[in-house]
């Protein structure tokens, strides 16, 4: 079967992707909607985004879309099921590779780049509001860590930044913390608990996104300093999160930033385990 890559911003004009493509004749390449958002977001939307995707536009046919990510969380919040699982949406791709292709022959009046154009102001709007909100970000990623604080107690924040503690024990924390973090909020929307349980089974797009938040705050709440964060930081943190766990449904996230290839072989490995339900970690439970 053919692998599928997810590509991290960073990714799309590097040599690379170029050895990819090469090595892999088969494979396809996702563009996240997180990627597509990222090179929307500036004055330059149109240099950034033929620029980006100038490798990949000689191969539009390898080119998939993802689904938006923020439509996914809200279904599966609403209806305890799984969004759509290999997160692929066919009507975007198509659209992609339309605005790929008139991309790559400069027609800045083609139709599909002129209907992107006039959604772009509308969108970038919503980026400011959300996504590229860095005093949101910052205190959300604040709002986290003082929760794994709490969480975990002073004991367990000890045994987890004594350099004795391992990978295995720190995402086993990170595991049984994010589990009750997205339990507790479902059941405030509503859902039953039984439901609920059921739901988290099967690793679905809300978990992951939990999963990553605890993750990345516990990095924070261990190591210290987030009081020296600068707001900007906080959003491109929080958008690597974002790469990471849209990813996570590929066979491999490509990107060339040494902390988010952690992070996204982190995610996978918190996901392989099997047993979730029997997770002790008496070392560094809450007291």
């Amino acid at each position: 079967m053919a692998k599928v890559f997810a590509l991290d911003q960073n990714f799309f004009r590097s040599t690379e992707l170029e050895s990819v493509i090469a090595a892999e004749p088969t494979a396809k390449f996702v563009l996240l909607d997180i990627a597509l958002l990222e090179m929307a977001k500036g004055e330059k939307w149109w240099e950034t985004m033929r620029g980006s995707l100038a490798i990949l536009s000689n191969k539009r046919g390898r080119i998939l879309a993802s689904i938006s990510i923020a439509e996914a969380l809200r279904y599966e919040m609403d209806t305890l099921r799984c969004a759509q699982p290999n997160m692929v949406c066919k009507e975007s791709t198509s659209w992609l590779r339309a605005l790929v292709s008139e991309l790559a022959t400069n027609d800045p009046d083609g139709p599909v780049v002129a209907r992107f154009k006039a959604l772009l102001p509308a969108v970038q709007h919503e980026l400011s509001l959300d996504e590229l909100d860095h005093a949101k970000n910052l205190n959300r990623l604040k709002d986290t860590t003082e929760k794994i604080k709490t969480f975990f107690g002073q004991a367990g924040m000890k045994a987890l930044k004594h350099p004795g503690c391992t990978t295995g024990e720190r995402l086993a924390a990170v595991y049984v913390m994010a589990s009750v973090l997205a339990k507790d909020f479902l059941v405030e929307k509503g859902h039953s608990p039984a439901r609920v349980r059921n739901f988290l089974k099967g690793n679905p797009l809300l978990f992951r996104y939990y999963l990553a938040l605890v993750r990345h705050g516990m990095e924070w709440a261990r190591m210290g300093g987030i009081e020296n964060l600068i707001p900007e930081k906080a959003t491109n943190d929080a958008i690597d999160q974002q790469y990471v766990v849209a990813g996570s449904f590929f066979d491999g996230l490509l990107s060339r930033e040494g902390k988010v290839k952690t992070a996204d072989q982190e995610l996978r490995l918190m996901l392989s385990i099997k047993n979730p339900g029997g997770i002790t970690i008496p070392s560094i439970k809450s007291q």
